[in-house]
């Protein structure tokens, strides 16, 4: 054992060695060629992302990319670890539910960004929300990392006057209630990603009853529907079918070569880099 270490110690100090006395060698001629003129900003990565769907991506590489397409309700602040808002106004107003079918629970009311829209100038509301629950509830769609997260929500309702105000209720505290809820996964638009409205006419509380959810996913073929076309490659490598209401939205894609997204002009409620190419190495 002492062999093998002093061999690693003299290797190590070679290594040094030999940036030192490179450090000694002449300064390279500059090339000023190389200086970008833009306002870009180049991040190389290890991998290619395993594809842009909040619901199904697992590597930190989409999770890098997915931050800036989409948006949660709360953000955790990278430097802070402090949930702030992101495309809700505000922390939710929360309220302990004393009496009825939820008593003992807790109600989260949300009010979304009013210049909030998705890729396409549609608003973003509660009903976007709602639909975003439903997806990662509904057992024919692979979000089981996402499941346990929302197995506290008994039911979500949307203001009737104001579909960008909306209030989840719980049958339980929960001591990281608010995280669960406002930052386990992006909200998703629903007239985009699920354009044939075949979770519409379900309601929010079919899908946060276990038993209920499970009777339908065996009975009625729509879940399996959903599932296909959520879970297939249009929603998860497509430019121009990948649409959030993020900082940024999709530009190309280049396989094993570059994902390149472009600041949006219109996300004033959020901040970030203006122009950003993600490039993997090779």
């Amino acid at each position: 054992m002492m062999r093998n270490s002093s061999i690693h110690f003299t290797l190590l100090l070679c290594f040094v060695a030999g940036l030192l006395f490179t450090d000694c060698k002449s300064e390279p001629k500059q090339n000023e060629n190389w200086k970008r003129k833009g306002n870009d900003v180049i991040i190389r990565i290890d991998a290619e992302p395993d594809g842009l769907n909040p619901l199904l991506s697992t590597t930190i590489y989409a999770t890098q990319i997915n931050n800036q397409l989409f948006s949660f309700l709360l953000f955790i602040d990278p430097t802070t670890l402090q949930l702030i808002p992101q495309l809700a106004k505000s922390t939710p107003e929360v309220k302990e539910i004393t009496s009825g079918p939820y008593a003992g629970g807790v109600a989260y009311t949300f009010d979304l960004h009013d210049e909030a829209v998705w890729d396409d100038g549609k608003p973003v509301t509660g009903h976007d929300f709602v639909f975003t629950v439903k997806a990662v509830l509904n057992p024919k769609v692979n979000a089981q990392r996402y499941r346990p997260f929302f197995a506290f929500i008994k039911d979500i309702q949307v203001d009737a006057s104001n579909p960008k105000r909306f209030t989840v209720f719980t049958n339980e505290k929960y001591i990281l209630g608010e995280e669960a809820i406002a930052s386990t996964v992006q909200v998703l638009p629903a007239h985009l990603y699920d354009p044939q409205n075949l979770l519409k006419d379900f309601d929010i509380k079919d899908f946060t009853d276990p038993e209920k959810i499970a009777q339908l996913a065996e009975s009625d073929a729509r879940l399996q529907q959903f599932a296909d076309l959520a879970q297939s490659p249009k929603f998860s490598r497509e430019v121009g079918a990948i649409s959030g209401c993020g900082p940024y939205r999709l530009e190309t894609w280049e396989p094993q070569q570059k994902v390149e997204l472009v600041k949006k002009e219109t996300t004033t409620w959020l901040t970030s880099f203006r122009h950003l190419a993600l490039i993997p190495t090779s």
